[in-house]
Parts: structure tokens; sequence; C-alpha cells
């Protein structure tokens, strides 16, 4: 191991030689953690038996007898993530259950279904409904609680439940246990097979939820993280913060004085969310602004903590890290001019209880000097925030490790903070994160210009080389499926294709022929054989697909829409135009339904359906099917997104086509001026709406000037794109010829 260790760190070196200076440090610091593993292996024996005592003595809940406690023993349910309620003299911590209209249906599920996750918002009483329901329904069964600060935790969770029997895993705030060497659906799935017996039962808050929504479309680095698998295996069952009528009812027959009180306030907030005292928290933190307070130091403490949650930070946040957080809230707002209070009276007011129910900061049980945020703040501060400043991000980045590094990552790509995002993923990868490659190669081919997309294929090819023997196999397909991707993308179909059929082998062997994973690596086989030139192969595969999906998924799955529209992408291979157009149609109604105007997926076939119909000979009603794809980009990805920008550019060429070059032109300009400031000069949106300016002024009437345009082109295209780029090819064509012998213009392959 210790030869093989030293020999393969050796190879990659030099095999990063060909990369960026900065994505080649990222791998080389990557590959150097794999073989300091190696070199560590070979030189410890360490018994696996005891190593796994430890770990669910140190990170699993257990009984005084050292076992995971039954889950009819479990009592202390603010312990497991039950928000605690206002104390009385005499009565219980927490007030008697009352039962929930979706109670009887998270029962029948916990008999029914492996994986079970409760979604809602903060304090609808997501836990307490949860648990509720797991005590009636299997009150015999283990209970193994995993720590959520060490994601670890849960390989020691799957490990003790193997040989345990009837178990349960409560995941509370299942956020907190994905990420870098956490939960995924690879480990879901082992589980599993390794106890039929065991169920996972979780909660996520619906804020949390929506970052793993959507249908995986490669718009931006979130869509090919491994976790969002996990919820493709769950039972969702949501549940309301605002309880039914017929909820408050059943509340009423309760002597509870704080179920009485809360029924009270039932017209403006939910039972649980009063008796978890969240909008008085809330009210207490936005009032302490008030310099008469007192309390604005402690006010900008909360604030800071809210920021890192916000921008991905989950676990606990250490004060000295909180210390430094909070004072660009106390700038912003006036600095000296607030009087804000002393460091240690500050932290005193935020993390001490109010009602005898909860703090605006909760200090970490296993550390007391580090502090979480109260969720009901983050999910209300969410509504209409301000952007994160860099500080925020620069902080966090300096202090987070690589599995945190990963989660801030993620949150940065989804607030468009792509500078950002590579840091913080580049940062994970040199800390062993080999799954940040996926997320970093996508931000490196962000600009859309092949060579980077070739730079993305390379980092992947590199990072997968140099993964150890014992990854996650969903990660090493996550890496290869990225791969087949951006090879793709670059402009190599048969080397997308090679890899393409070996993940689709791979996963038919992990997870047999008819699961999700294994069709969905199917589809990407038909992808890349109808681009190699064989459409016809690709449509019977597509088809062949679809039909399994059809069966075994449903017909509303996202997989058998994945299969529609790919069978619909290769449907014209026989020159069959009616039946293309046809699919696409059947296609952007069914997702619209299913999915709504502004889903991506949903705006990707429109897109489809408008070439279709274009292609069909119906120019002007393509073109009104490009103004609704170009207005749903602007609402799902944002208005200066290359995504907006390149529906726009097409939109534009059509519209010249179709015989009105004047407003062809106009748009391509306007295009020009904001490709430059928004994407830089040299990326091919601004490139080929340079193009369309010359195009459509040699259109109106100007050929000399549209000559000039040209050639003015063709050098920054040689210099940007390569005097081999098919583009660069068509431009010395129309100089050739004459500037206006075609209305043919180009667009960015990878959009």
């Amino acid at each position: 191991m210790l030869v093989v260790a030293t020999a393969g760190g050796a190879a990659v070196a030099g095999l990063t030689r060909s990369l960026p200076t900065t994505i080649a440090v990222a791998v080389v610091a990557a590959v150097t953690a794999v073989t300091g593993v190696m070199s560590r292996r070979g030189t410890e024996a360490l018994d696996e038996g005891h190593r796994q005592v430890l770990d669910a003595r140190d990170k699993l809940l257990r009984d005084r007898h050292g076992r995971p406690p039954r889950v009819k023993d479990v009592t202390d349910l603010v312990a497991l993530g039950v928000h605690r309620a206002a104390a009385t003299p005499d009565g219980p911590a927490l007030p008697a259950f009352v039962p929930r209209d979706r109670s009887v249906e998270v029962e029948a599920a916990l008999g029914a279904h492996p994986f079970v996750v409760i979604v809602g918002e903060s304090t609808a009483g997501k836990s307490r409904l949860a648990l509720e329901a797991v005590r009636v329904r299997l009150p015999e069964h283990r209970f193994l609680l995993p720590d959520p600060d060490d994601h670890t935790s849960i390989l020691a969770a799957r490990r003790a439940a193997a040989g345990l029997g009837p178990c349960v895993v409560w995941l509370d705030d299942l956020e907190r246990y994905l990420g870098a060497g956490g939960l995924t659906s690879h480990v879901l799935r082992q589980i599993g097979v390794d106890n039929p017996e065991a169920v996972v039962v979780a909660t996520i808050r619906t804020k949390a939820r929506e970052r793993y929504a959507g249908p995986d479309d490669g718009t931006g680095p979130e869509d090919r993280r491994p976790d969002r698998g996990v919820f493709d295996l769950a039972e969702e069952i949501r549940i309301d913060r605002r309880w039914s009528p017929t909820e408050i009812e059943r509340a009423r027959s309760s002597a509870d004085p704080r179920i009485v009180v809360a029924l009270a306030q039932a017209d403006r907030f939910g039972i649980a969310e009063h008796l978890a005292a969240g909008p008085r928290l809330l009210a207490r933190a936005t009032n302490a602004w008030d310099p008469e307070g007192g309390h604005t130091r402690g006010a900008a403490l909360v604030a800071a903590a809210i920021d890192a949650r916000r921008a991905g930070w989950h676990g606990p946040l250490p004060e000295a890290l909180l210390e430094r957080l909070h004072e660009h809230h106390l700038a912003a707002r006036g600095g000296a001019l607030l009087r804000p209070e002393p460091w240690e009276a500050a932290l005193t007011w935020a993390t001490t209880p109010v009602f005898a129910v909860s703090s605006l900061l909760v200090p970490d049980e296993a550390d007391p000097r580090s502090h979480r945020v109260f969720d009901y703040l983050v999910d209300a501060a969410e509504a209409g925030a301000d952007p994160l400043p860099d500080t925020v991000w620069t902080l966090l980045l300096d202090e987070a490790d690589a599995a945190t590094s990963l989660d801030i990552g993620w949150e940065a790509g989804l607030r468009q903070r792509e500078d950002i995002a590579y840091q913080a993923f580049r940062t994970a990868l040199d800390g062993g994160v080999l799954v940040a490659a996926v997320a970093l190669a996508y931000v490196v081919a962000r600009t859309g210009v092949r060579r980077e997309t070739r730079q993305a294929a390379d980092l992947l090819r590199t990072t997968i080389a140099a993964a150890p023997d014992d990854v996650d196999p969903a990660e090493l397909l996550e890496l290869k499926s990225a791969l087949s991707w951006w090879t793709g993308a670059s402009g190599d179909a048969e080397e997308a294709l090679g890899t393409a059929r070996e993940i689709w082998h791979e996963a038919r062997r992990a997870y047999g022929d008819d699961h999700e994973a294994s069709l969905e690596a199917g589809l990407s086989v038909a992808r890349w054989t109808g681009h190699t030139g064989d459409g016809a192969e690709a449509f019977a595969i597509a088809s062949r697909i679809l039909d399994q999906a059809v069966r075994h998924l449903g017909p509303a799955h996202t997989t058998t829409l994945n299969g529609r529209f790919e069978q619909a992408v290769w449907a014209g291979h026989d020159g069959d135009a009616d039946r293309r157009l046809r699919l696409w149609r059947e296609l952007d109604s069914d997702v619209t339904g299913l999915l709504g105007e502004y889903d991506p997926l949903t705006n990707d076939v429109r897109w489809n359906l408008a070439g279709a119909t274009i292609r069909g000979g119906d120019a002007e009603a393509g073109i009104r099917l490009l103004e609704s794809v170009v207005a749903g980009r602007k609402v799902i990805y944002g208005s200066e997104h290359p995504q907006t920008l390149a529906g726009r550019l097409q939109l534009a060429g059509e519209t010249g086509v179709a015989g009105r070059p004047a407003e062809a032109l106009a748009e391509a300009e306007h295009l020009v001026r904001e490709g430059t400031w928004v994407l830089g000069d040299d990326h091919e949106i601004t490139l080929y709406a340079r193009y369309q300016v010359a195009l459509w002024t040699a259109r109106t009437g100007d050929p000399a000037r549209a000559e000039s345009l040209f050639a003015g082109l063709l050098t920054d295209m040689i210099r940007h794109l390569g005097p081999d780029h098919p583009a660069t090819g068509d431009l010395r064509e129309q100089l050739r010829r004459s500037p206006d012998f075609t209305v043919d213009y180009p667009l960015p392959a990878s959009w």
C-alpha cells in the first residue's frame, strides 16, 4: 500500500500539469489526502469490531446497558427535537399530544415504507407528530439517534442497525445529516438491505426541503449534489403550520392551560408555533435593535447567527466566529450610535430562555461555547432578506471544515454567488471531499466555452482516478455521470457515450435494471448514442427506458418525464417531423400540468417544442413559444442568467429569419451590451450576439458595415474560441460569400 500510495501521488501530480493552476492545486490536495489514507492503512491494523463498538457508544444514543433504547423507553422528546413549551407549576414539560389530521397517515406510512420524511415549516409540530406516531406504531423497536454534528455517525447507525432487528433511525432536521460523508441514497438502500426491519424517520423544514427540490436539469451546481437522491426514496408527508378546524376542535378538549392560551391565538398562529414561542422570540429579536432597549449587540449577534445558517453553516457556531460575524451588522446599523452593550451581556441576553421555552441562541450540548440559532428565526429572515454580504461568506469559509465548505458552496450556488461557490467547492475538494469535484466542474465550465468544459472533464477524470476504494458508490456514479455530461458538452460524444455505458452497467449491477438510477443512466446512453449519429438506436433505447419507467415508477415520475423528453428528442430521426411535434406538444401539456409553468423541465420542453414548431413551418407560432420560454427563464433563473440570455439570443435570431431583421438587430445589440456586462466580451453568448448584429446589419441594408463587423469579430473568435471552432468556420464562410448570403446564425452548443 505504501508503494502504491507513493506511485499514485506522483502519477496524479504529472496528470494535473495540464489543468489550470487553481484546479490542479485542488485536485492534488484531494489526491494527497487519499494517498495519505492508503499510507495509514499500510501502517495501521485497527480491529473493525472494536471500532464499531466505540462508534455505537460515542455517536449513538444508548441506554444504561450500552444498547440503543427501545422507543417506548425514550421519554425526553425535547432532547429529540421537539420544541419546548412554557413550563407550568405542576404539569409536564410538554402538553399532552393533540392528534393532527395527518397522524393516521404517518402511522400507516411507518408500517409500509422504510423511509418516511415529515415536511413542514419551523414550529409546525413535525417532530412531535413523527415521534408520537413512532411511539404508537413501533414501541418495541430499538431507537437509533445519530449525532447530527458528526456525519460519520450515519455510518455508525447503519452498522448498528445491521444486527439489531426492528429499529428506528431518527433524523430530526434531516438537512443536518446530508452533505459530505453523510446520508446518501446508497447508504439508505444499504440500511434496508442489511436490515429489512429498519425504518428511517426524518423531519425537515419546508425551506430546507426546497433546496433539494426540482428536476435535475443541470442549470446549477446544486443540481448534481448526490444527497438529492435521498428524497427520491422518501415517503414525504407534509403538515401545515396553521392548524385545521378539525385539529383546533380536538385541541379544545385539552385542559392544559398552555393549549387553552394557544387556541386564543389560532386565527394568527399555529398551535405548535405559539407553544414554541416562535412569534414572541421573533419580536424579541426584532425589537432589540432599539437603542433604548440596551440589547443592540445582542440583536447583531442573533442576526449574525441567522446569516451563517442562510449561508449553509448547519452546525453550532463557535462564539469566536459569532463575535467576528456580528460586527458588520452593528456597523451597518450605526455602530457606536446604537450604544451596544458589552459582548458578554449580549451573549447572556441571546442565550437566556424566554417564557421558559427557548432562547434566541441555543448553546450546543457538546460544546456550550458554541450556539445554534432558533430555526424559526431563520425561516422568518429569508422572506425578503437582503443578499448575504461578502464579509459573511469570507469569515465562514475561513473557519469551515471540508464538509461545511461543501454545504456553503451549495448555498452560494443557489444564491448565484458562483465566485463564493468556486472557493467553497475548491476548499471542500482540498479537504478530500471528492464529490465536490462535480460542483466545481460545473463552476469551471460555467462560461459556456468549450475549452472550459474540457477543463471540467479533466478535473473530474483526475478526481475519479484518485478516488479511494471505499468511496460511496453513489458519489462515484455522480462523478462519472458529470464526467459523461461535460465530455459530451466539450464535443466528444464518443467518450461521453463510453462513460455513460459504464455508468449504466454499474447502476444496474448495484440497484437492478428497473431502479430509477439505472433508468436515468440508460437515458444518458440514449442521449449520447444520438449525438454520435445513431438517432434510430437512441430513439429505441429511450423508448425501452420509458416503458420501464412507466411500469415501475408511474407516469408522473421525473424519470418517466425525462424518458419522454429523450424519446421526443430523437423521434425525428427517420424524418417523421409530425410524430416529433406531437410528442413535444403532449409532453408540454403534461409537464405544465404536473410541474407548473415555471419549472425548469417545463421550460426546457417548451424550448424544444418551439424549435420543432419552427422546423415544422410555423415560424410565428414558434416565436410565440420562444417568447414564453424567455419569460419563464426570467422567472426561474433571473434576467441575467446565461439560460435567459441564450433564449433571447435565439428569439432574436428567429425574429430575423422570419423577416423582421430590424427587430432582430435591436435585440442583438442589447444582448451584446448585456452579455459584455454580465458574462464578459469573450463569452460565447456575447460573441454570437455580435455575430447577429453583423448579420442583421447586412439584412437591413448596410452590407459594408456588416462586413467590417464580421471582420472584427473573426479576430476575436479566433482568439477566444479557436480557429477550428464551428462558429469561426461559419463566419469565414459568411465573409467569403457575402455578409448576407444566409440568415443562419450560431448558438452556443452547451445551451
